[in-house]
């Protein structure tokens, strides 16, 4: 029962971590393509 118990909330944790690493990655590349487009309106 412990170790059931364990092991779901382990497996809960590295589910989390990758959602958070998920959206931190979709969250770069909205900023580096914001950065991008902000070079771009600059050298116009």
């Amino acid at each position: 029962m412990l170790r059931r118990t364990f092991s779901n909330s382990l497996k809960f944790s590295i589910y989390h971590n990758i959602i958070k690493l998920r959206v931190t990655s979709y969250e770069l590349q909205v900023a580096a393509l914001l950065y991008r487009m902000a070079l771009v309106a600059r050298s116009w």
